[in-house]
């Protein structure tokens, strides 16, 4: 009886000593299924990459500008002469106006007109003449004589059209088609308004370039330039 009561004892020891080795192969297996599991999904910087390849981090790329800064449109402004001339509004001292800086009848190409010259609108004439209410623009027209010492008549639109009284004090550049001798002549020639106001009071439609035989012709038809509802330019064109 002894004897059998010692085997029943060793029996339960024993089963009871495999219970913590069945324990730790089982963590052993869990910790093992973890590090494969690790090794197959690395993480870089919080990206996993599913077929085990490290991952590109691409920086983020700022997007474009779909508004670029919007560049200034080119001024535009009416033009006066006809190139080369140049034209001085005033003088060094800055106070006042000394007009041309070009000698009377210096040549000058003559300026092409625009395809479509402004008209006075109607609302801009009483009784036959054209107030100075002009809206700016290029315009064709016509000598008409002189107002006074001071002031040059022209008609606009047609040869009979509206009448204007043109202060010579206002006109900046003027020139005149020329009946030249020499081939090289560009075809126009410069004059100054009080010039042109003492021709037009002769009377004559041309005149004979002084030293020359070339002549003058005032009987034109004219590209008349209007700013701020004066006449700033005079142009001969045919």
């Amino acid at each position: 009886m002894a004897a059998s009561r010692s085997r029943g004892k060793k029996r339960r020891k024993s089963r009871s000593s495999r219970i913590p080795a069945l324990v730790l192969i089982a963590l052993m297996v869990a910790v093992g299924g973890l590090l494969v599991v690790s090794a197959q999904d690395p993480v870089v910087d919080g990206v996993t990459s599913t077929d085990g390849s490290v991952p590109t981090i691409v920086d983020p790329v700022s997007p474009t500008d779909s508004n670029p800064p919007l560049t200034e449109a080119p001024i535009t402004t009416i033009g006066s002469v006809a190139p080369p001339v140049s034209v001085d509004v005033g003088d060094d001292d800055g106070d006042g106006d000394e007009g041309l800086i070009l000698d009377d009848f210096t040549p000058t190409e003559t300026p092409q007109p625009p395809a479509s010259p402004r008209t006075v609108p109607s609302g801009a004439v009483a009784n036959g003449v054209a107030t100075g209410a002009l809206p700016d623009g290029y315009y064709l027209g016509f000598l008409d004589g002189v107002g006074s010492s001071t002031s040059i008549l022209l008609r606009f639109d047609t040869a009979t059209g509206p009448v204007f009284d043109a202060h010579i004090d206002d006109l900046l550049f003027v020139s005149l088609r020329v009946d030249a001798r020499e081939p090289s002549h560009p075809g126009s020639a410069v004059v100054s308004a009080r010039t042109l106001n003492q021709l037009l009071a002769q009377g004559d439609p041309t005149f004979t370039i002084p030293d020359t035989d070339d002549l003058v012709l005032l009987d034109s038809t004219f590209l008349i330039t209007v700013v701020d509802g004066q006449v700033v330019g005079i142009e001969a064109v045919s």
